[in-house]
């Protein structure tokens, strides 16, 4: 089997020209064979997608296998991350993390919360696996809120990183400065096209074009010239949900989709997760639902440890950070989200988020 490799700038991509082979072993689906993975946690995160990972594997009795093999790490079997940072390894290093098929009723997870985050792992899922029979499961939170809680996020663990250490202090590590000129920077992009399916591939943080490595701008309030500002970006582009749908659609059926709301499962988690029946079912696989199986975890919430510089946010305080995205960033995307979902049968109602920046 050949491998080939394609210098993009400095990036280093694999080409799939090994796709038939992939796509063949996928197909097999015999006891013996490889057993790939046919259900897709697909995130996004901060949106419980752990909590939501251990009802599936632990508590829904579904019998879901995990690939054990590529890592002793706990979080590389949960999110493996091969369509998008480890992709390079090669499909034989991520299917054979899932070991031999053993009997015709076993279903794998691939449970990496950013796939959407990356443009190009829509493709890259299609031309590898047994696209027919894939199932995605997908959870969608507030947008602002979710990028609220990335922000924390970094604050408590991606800050001993340099290129986030320098990206933050520009905007005197702040959430609503980085909200005020990241919302204008990605906008600017978003209006260039008029097909949303176009939007994402290059304004979303990890494009092909370089757009956030190459911008710097002075930040007034800091007198500071912005940094690695895709680090700020994707703070923020992982909440265009629906120009992210636009484009999964555009290589995946609707039906193959099944969507939870972040906010239905803080109110009634057992009721939102009826949902994902349909892509269990498909499976043959009937999910045990119980009273209490999904608890969302501490870490979603707006507090921050141990984070000296975080800007903590009170609801009055992230009022005015709300209604200003979805001015300029957020409403256009969510007003597509809401009439893709509909269209397709995939929510007859959702809530309107925009009622919380009113």
């Amino acid at each position: 089997m050949k491998s080939c490799r394609v210098v993009l700038g400095v990036m280093l991509h694999l080409v799939a020209c090994n796709a038939e082979f992939s796509e063949s072993i996928c197909r097999e689906q015999a006891v013996g064979k490889p057993l790939c993975p046919e259900l897709f946690l697909l995130g996004v995160q901060k949106s419980a997608s752990t909590a939501f990972y251990y009802f599936l594997v632990e508590k829904a009795a579904l019998d879901i296998r995990v690939p054990k093999k590529l890592g002793r790490s706990p979080q590389l079997r949960k999110e493996p991350h091969y369509f998008n940072h480890l992709y390079e390894k090669g499909f034989e290093w991520y299917i054979n993390g899932y070991g031999l098929r053993k009997s015709m009723d076993e279903l794998a997870i691939d449970a990496s919360p950013d796939y959407t985050a990356h443009p190009h792992c829509a493709q890259r899922i299609k031309d590898a696996m047994n696209f027919e029979r894939l199932r995605f499961i997908i959870i969608f939170r507030e947008p602002v809120d979710r990028a609220y809680s990335w922000y924390r996020h970094c604050h408590s663990v991606g800050l001993k990183y340099p290129n986030y250490e320098d990206a933050f202090r520009s905007f005197d590590y702040k959430f609503s400065l980085m909200a005020k000129y990241a919302a204008e920077f990605i906008q600017n992009c978003v209006q260039m096209y008029s097909e949303p399916e176009l939007v994402f591939p290059t304004c979303a943080h990890r494009n092909s074009h370089f757009l956030y490595e190459k911008y710097s701008v002075p930040v007034e309030e800091t007198g500071m010239n912005t940094t690695s500002f895709q680090v700020i970006g994707m703070i923020f582009t992982e909440g265009l949900y629906g120009y992210i749908m636009s484009l999964w659609f555009e290589y995946f059926e609707p039906h193959q989709f099944c969507v939870l709301i972040y906010d239905n499962l803080v109110e009634d988690a057992r009721a939102e997760l009826e949902r994902i029946r349909p892509c269990l079912n498909f499976f043959g696989k009937e999910p045990v639902i119980g009273e209490d199986d999904v608890r969302l975890p501490t870490a979603n919430v707006k507090t921050c440890e141990n984070c000296p510089l975080y800007e903590e946010l009170d609801e009055e305080a992230i009022g005015p950070v709300r209604k200003r995205l979805n001015e300029r960033l957020y409403a256009k995307s969510n007003e597509l989200l809401r009439s893709l979902l509909k269209e397709h049968n995939l929510r007859d109602s959702m809530i309107e988020w925009e009622n919380n920046y009113n």
